[in-house]
Parts: structure tokens; sequence; C-alpha cells
């Protein structure tokens, strides 16, 4: 499959939940994620603190 046809699951995603915690360089990381195609099952690559993308259940 092409990435640029990515297919969007079901669902959406949880809100972003922010921390008091800073996002230093330490913080960033590589994504989990970068398409809902890259999580296995029914889970959606969602936000999450400092920039991260991770795959969460979606909310129905």
């Amino acid at each position: 499959m092409n990435r640029s046809q990515t297919i969007r699951k079901s669902g959406i995603c949880p809100k972003v939940v922010q921390t008091n915690v800073k996002c230093g360089a330490e913080k960033l990381v590589q994504p989990d994620c970068r398409f809902d195609t890259d999580c296995p099952g029914e889970l959606k690559c969602c936000e999450a603190p400092c920039g991260k993308r991770v795959c969460k259940s979606p909310i129905k």
C-alpha cells in the first residue's frame, strides 16, 4: 500500500492530557507511528504529550 493513500480507522483519538513535564530534547523521541495503518488491529495513531504519536485505542 502506498503510504500517501492512508486508511483512517474508525473512532477518534482520546484527547491529549497535558502534563507539567517540560518537553526537552530528551523527551522528543521517535514516534511509535505516523499513520493509523502503522498500528495493529483497531488501534489508531494518536497524538501524545511532547509531540509524540502513539498507538491508542480509539473512542468509539
